[in-house]
């Protein structure tokens, strides 16, 4: 037996690893066993002795026992897994521990199943979660507290807290990893070269205009990709509409407000990494605030949304998060991958975009309105930091370094406020303080339209009745003016004659209706403009509504490819003519990289067209819409 295992695992272990032995079929196993079986070079020689029979047979034991090792080592992560309380259970269980052993084996046990379960990183992460409460606990046995002087002064609190770090070694993992990270984000290689990369440029104005038709889809995925690069929320900001936290042992729902408090304003209460803070905190928007809370009102109201729990471990693992993140790499790839993701010669090689680099570009968004109002970079950070709601200015830095000035261009004009001041933490207060000014501007606003609409009709009524006072008395003679109306008149059709008598009445002025008939004339016979056909950019616009609409889709079944017979019925449609099938296909080649990327990311073949063959018609009224926000 031991030969034969002995024997199997060589085989095994220069051919296949237990993965992919459980993925094989029977007559591959038989296949395998002919190429053993003939070959003559080690391993194979080892096993020359053994029949072709023999060798299928023992491949097929040894497939049988690699899924029974994959079987139960998914019954011990799983029991490993089962095993790990959540912070607040994890919490519950040690504030009632009487002694400092408890609380050392505890911690000591959470800390090796989490070391056993994730890398490094993520465990730093949620160990994060795990001491949160702990600051703020002190046991009845002063024995079991501990003061740590902190930032904010001395803090008693469990000695549970100062216990849950990460050992020696992880740290040393930790940190090289996260060096090399930086350093690919400065566009550095792991020994230290400069990599000399031309990224493309990404116009803002470009980046608004193609979020706002997303606040509008039917979709909440679809939405939170609209309304993070506008707003700069992180993504559990935006999607969760509140977060349970672990205060003072009690658990606490926060909800997430939004509020418009100016036209590019808007004020949140809810914030992420406030420890449970009620605060509200003031920001800019780049489009008009009250787009971003119609389309906030629209996400909350879908199902998958309002199952949503305040956990945030629990919102991590779910469908819509992973959905979202799936869905935004389509949409914002192009715009929000960063150095990394290109090869030297500037060629995007890798889908990198996230939604945590929406606020970066949100920052690099308001940056050229600052500068342009007299703003230096250092103040710059300052006021964008109050934007983020970042404590630390090094948190806002990291932002910063993720993409280049030089990278942005078209900025927009919006009214933001210039009083670093007027953004950041306010009061409940100060929130509605700014609310109710917004909503006395907006009324005054309104009546100024109002007023100046009512005086461009009193204008147009004194108009009318100046036309009378110039009105002729009445006279047997003839004016020269009367004459020449007259001859001219003769001289029209029967119909125009009628229209003249129409519109003499109507104003009691000849020579004004005679103007009248004049102008209508002129506008008859005025061909509409043509339309200015330029095939080429057309094709492109289309070829990028169809990627547009195709991410718009909940199913892959739904989306399209853009096939010259698609494309051809498309360009009909925009421009009342057929395009040739050469044209087509010296664009396609053009953007042949380009669109290769976006089929592989948005899982399309030809063969998906098949699906909207009678209902064709529709689908291509639904991709116009998109072409229109190309």
């Amino acid at each position: 037996m031991k030969e034969k295992i002995h024997v199997l695992t060589n085989i095994m272990s220069h051919q296949y690893t237990n993965e992919e032995l459980t993925s094989l079929t029977k007559k591959e196993v038989y296949a395998i066993a002919r190429k053993l079986a003939d070959a003559q070079t080690t391993p194979q020689a080892a096993i020359s002795k053994y029949s072709k029979d023999k060798l299928v047979d023992y491949i097929e034991e040894v497939q049988k026992m690699a899924i029974q090792s994959v079987e139960a080592q998914d019954k011990v992560e799983t029991a490993n897994a089962e095993a790990i309380p959540t912070p607040e259970e994890f919490f519950e269980r040690v504030k009632r521990y009487n002694t400092k052993l408890e609380i050392h084996r505890a911690c000591n046990e959470l800390l090796e199943k989490l070391e056993t379960e994730y890398a490094p990183s993520t465990v730093s992460k949620k160990l994060t979660y795990y001491k949160k409460p702990f600051y703020t606990f002190t046991h009845e046995k002063e024995e079991l507290n501990e003061i740590i002087t902190t930032t904010k002064g001395a803090n008693k609190q469990s000695i549970a807290a100062n216990l849950l770090k990460l050992s020696q070694e992880q740290n040393k993992v930790l940190n090289e990893s996260r060096e090399e990270s930086e350093l690919a984000r400065k566009g550095v290689t792991a020994e230290g070269e400069i990599r000399e990369v031309e990224l493309p440029e990404v116009e803002i104005k470009k980046v608004i205009e193609k979020a706002i038709p997303l606040l509008k889809a039917d979709q909440p995925e679809l939405i939170t990709c609209g309304i993070l690069p506008l707003i700069g929320l992180r993504r559990n900001e935006q999607q969760m509409p509140y977060r349970t936290y672990l205060i003072d042992g009690e658990l606490v729902d926060i909800q997430r407000e939004f509020k418009v408090v100016g036209k590019f304003l808007i004020a949140v209460q809810g914030l992420s990494k406030k420890h449970g803070d009620r605060s509200w905190f003031l920001r800019p928007t780049l489009v008009p605030a009250e787009m971003i809370i119609e389309a906030q009102k629209r996400f909350l109201t879908f199902p998958k949304v309002r199952e949503l729990t305040g956990d945030y471990e629990k919102f991590n693992d779910s469908a819509l998060r992973k959905s979202t993140d799936r869905r935004f790499k389509e949409i914002w790839g192009d715009e929000f991958s960063t150095i990394e993701a290109y090869s030297e010669k500037g060629v995007k090689i890798d889908n990198n975009a996230s939604t945590h680099k929406s606020r970066a570009f949100y920052i690099w968004a308001l940056f050229p309105v600052l500068k342009y109002n007299k703003y230096n970079l250092k103040q710059a950070k300052a006021y964008l930091q109050r934007c983020l709601g970042h404590d630390d200015s090094k948190d806002t830095e990291k932002y910063f370094n993720r993409y280049d000035e030089n990278q942005f261009t078209q900025g927009v004009d919006i009214e933001i406020p210039l009083n670093l001041k007027e953004v950041g933490k306010a009061t409940e207060e100060k929130v509605f303080e700014l609310a109710k000014e917004w909503e006395e501007e907006k009324l005054l606003e309104a009546q100024e339209k109002a007023e100046a609409e009512a005086e461009v009709k009193q204008e147009q009524l004194e108009n009318l009745s100046s036309s009378f006072e110039g009105e002729s008395k009445e006279s047997s003679e003839e004016t020269p003016l009367d004459k020449f109306i007259e001859e001219v008149i003769k001289g029209l059709s029967n119909k125009l004659q009628a229209e003249f008598s129409r519109l003499s009445v109507a104003t009691k002025n000849p020579a004004k209706a005679l103007t009248i008939l004049i102008n209508n004339l002129e506008k008859i016979n005025t061909p509409p403009p043509k339309k200015v056909d330029i095939v080429e950019d057309s094709l492109k616009e289309i070829f990028g509504g169809i990627f547009l609409y195709n991410s718009a889709q909940p199913e892959d079944r739904d989306k399209v490819y853009p096939t010259y017979s698609l494309v051809n019925k498309i360009y009909s449609k925009l421009l009342d003519k057929e395009v040739g099938v050469t044209v087509y296909q010296r664009v396609f080649d053009e953007l042949k990289t380009d669109i290769e990327e976006k089929v592989r990311l948005q899982n399309i073949t030809e063969k998906q067209n098949n699906f909207h063959r009678k209902r064709m018609p529709q689908t291509i009224v639904k991709i116009v819409q998109y072409v229109d926000h190309v």
